[in-house]
């Protein structure tokens, strides 16, 4: 599917994959961009994490880690720090560039509909 966008009305595609991917994928022009979300890294995230402009991640688990040094290519020290994340922090990773680390807090409103931060594995 295909929406209309300009630079009055830009379109984004929020695109949830699951664990395994999907083979199909919405069609990208002028003033339209892809938010993809995976529930976790997989071995199917390669192919994904390697066309991102930029990857935003919460804790990592182990084994997610592993997968991360080969997807989104990052050193020891990053996935060191990418494993100690508190429930309420985000990393944000883009090519060439240094990693940014951001703490989240949420409004009273949002913890009333949404609860605290959290990461389920």
């Amino acid at each position: 599917m295909t929406v209309e966008a300009s630079q009055h009305s830009p379109a984004l595609y929020v695109y949830d994959v699951g664990e395994r991917g999907s083979q199909t994928k919405p069609v990208l022009g002028p003033w339209r961009t892809q938010l993809t979300v995976l529930p976790r890294l997989t071995n199917f995230a390669d192919a994904l994490t390697g066309e991102a402009h930029m990857t935003v991640l919460q804790r990592l688990t182990a084994e997610e880690a592993q997968i991360a040094r080969s997807a989104i290519r990052v050193n020891q020290e990053v996935l060191q720090w990418l494993q100690m994340l508190h429930d309420d922090m985000i990393a944000m990773l883009r090519k060439g560039q240094k990693e940014r680390y951001l703490w989240c807090a949420p409004t009273s409103i949002e913890s009333q509909m949404f609860g605290a931060p959290m990461r389920t594995y």
